[in-house]
């Protein structure tokens, strides 16, 4: 596109439209938790307490950690928890929570869409809140093999069965 303005306008006109530019994921993620409090709490979700008696113990991979409720949670039932997250500022924070509350979790700043689970290494898998389907078979061969499996159904997530 061709700006017709004098220089100083061309100029004031590409920093506008570069600052219009949408943010990526990790910046609108670390934005979303710059704040002191924790946006979605400090307590795991329901359904994962709910189910922590159905699962042994062992390496579990957090998927989407955000700021760390529930790998918190997992490691204080005495799993070696990994988070994986694309915001820096949410694993922050995921960090401090562990810290807090006297366990370790392994935070991994990386971007999910391209980031390499590996084969048979964990013995659980979370992924609560983030959907992307070409995703479940890489998380199922990250899986270890022999290991419980826990079917959720959630709305407009249909197509894949485990």
């Amino acid at each position: 596109m061709r700006c017709n303005l004098p220089l100083w306008g061309c100029l004031c006109w590409a920093a506008q439209a570069l600052a219009q530019q949408p943010a990526s994921p990790a910046q609108n993620w670390d934005q979303r938790y710059a704040a002191k409090e924790y946006v979605y709490g400090v307590e795991p979700v329901e359904f994962l307490k709910a189910q922590i008696g159905r699962l042994g113990k062992g390496r579990a991979l957090c998927l989407a950690a955000g700021e760390g409720r529930n790998e918190v949670f997992l490691a204080q039932q005495g799993f070696a928890v990994v988070a994986v997250d694309i915001s820096t500022r949410g694993l922050e924070k995921c960090r401090a929570l562990a810290k807090e509350r006297g366990v370790q979790v392994q935070t991994v700043v990386a971007d999910l869409r391209d980031w390499n689970l590996g084969d048979a290494q964990y013995d659980l898998i979370t992924d609560f809140y983030y959907y992307q389907p070409d995703l479940f078979p890489k998380i199922i061969a990250a899986l270890k093999p022999d290991v419980i499996t826990l079917d959720v159904e959630m709305p407009g997530m249909t197509g894949f069965e485990v």
